[in-house]
């Protein structure tokens, strides 16, 4: 029995640190990347109650991950206007408006200082924000 035992957890403690870590790294051209991992940004709607304990389903998601903001929307949507602003400086770093849009949006931020941002999301009946943090 104790044979048996070690046997199982000698295959599953190398197989959980491959599976485990399979995330981490991006294979290129036969080299190996360190792959950040993205952060998920939280929306909520403009005019709710903060006291709510319901859970908001939008029809989109944000998504950070380096420099990159990531839109994934789950449903068409009649029209979209995104509007990413700089928190401590006031400054609108993009705003783009797009019509009947299903599928991701990727928002380049690479040029843009380290810092507090807020994007905002309007998109028919909804108005979203979140707050981010560029690193």
């Amino acid at each position: 029995m104790k044979k048996l035992l070690f046997l199982f957890l000698l295959g599953i403690l190398p197989l959980n640190f491959i599976v485990g870590n399979a995330g981490c790294y991006s294979t290129q051209n036969n080299n190996v990347y360190l792959v950040h991992n993205q952060r998920t940004i939280i929306l909520k709607g403009k005019k709710e109650n903060k006291t709510s304990r319901t859970l908001k389903i939008y029809p989109v998601e944000a998504f950070l991950e380096n420099k990159v903001l990531s839109l994934n929307f789950l449903s068409e949507l009649p029209s979209v206007v995104v509007t990413v602003t700089n928190v401590e400086t006031n400054n609108v770093v993009s705003q783009d408006i797009f019509t009947s849009y299903i599928g991701t949006l990727s928002i380049d931020l690479s040029t843009e200082e380290m810092g507090n941002y807020k994007i905002e999301i309007v998109a028919g009946e909804y108005e979203l924000t979140g707050d981010f943090v560029l690193e």
